[in-house]
């Protein structure tokens, strides 16, 4: 099964709803594949929105962590200006599901693996991360803000993709 068919599916189970222009092509169940090898047809992280009311979206994102598994999370994120802005919270971890190879790993192995998740976000957890997505070429650059600070290093290029293209998430 091919990750980014589950995540697409989540996200259209909800009405259609109007879609700020920063993220619109996700009104059409478009994601966004992060740092793409077209070639593979891989990202290291597919994402979505889906409208959630009072200008507030379900974000489900499915990322490459720790070498060979996925965590698939939703946050709750909202629009402010160009940015998509929200906090991730411990909370978020502990609600995602830890995958390899398509499968949900063990209750024991995902809290292993959310642990270090927790300790090595931890500078950002619970902060307003704001992302801007600027024109980079035929991609877009996912500028990174942390608390309202410029964060280069968390930097990403993206590109839209459609479900049918047939992305899926790999390191």
């Amino acid at each position: 099964m091919i990750l980014s068919s589950v995540l697409a599916a989540l996200l259209l189970q909800a009405p259609p709803a109007p879609f700020p222009a920063v993220i619109a092509p996700a009104a059409e169940g478009k994601l966004q594949c992060y740092r793409p090898d077209r070639a593979k047809k891989t990202c290291v992280s597919l994402t979505g929105y889906k409208a959630a009311g009072n200008g507030v979206f379900d974000n489900a994102a499915e990322v490459s962590v720790l070498g060979s598994f996925v965590m698939r999370s939703t946050t709750k994120v909202r629009v402010v200006g160009d940015r998509v802005c929200g906090p991730m919270s411990p909370a978020d971890i502990a609600n995602a599901t830890i995958l390899r190879d398509g499968e949900p790993e063990s209750q024991a192995q995902q809290g292993q693996i959310k642990a270090v998740l927790l300790d090595t976000m931890g500078a950002t957890l619970g902060k307003e991360v704001c992302t801007a997505y600027l024109p980079a070429g035929p991609d877009l650059l996912a500028a990174v803000y942390v608390a309202g600070a410029r964060t280069e290093s968390l930097d990403e290029k993206v590109i839209w993709v459609s479900p049918a293209d047939g992305y899926r998430v790999a390191p």
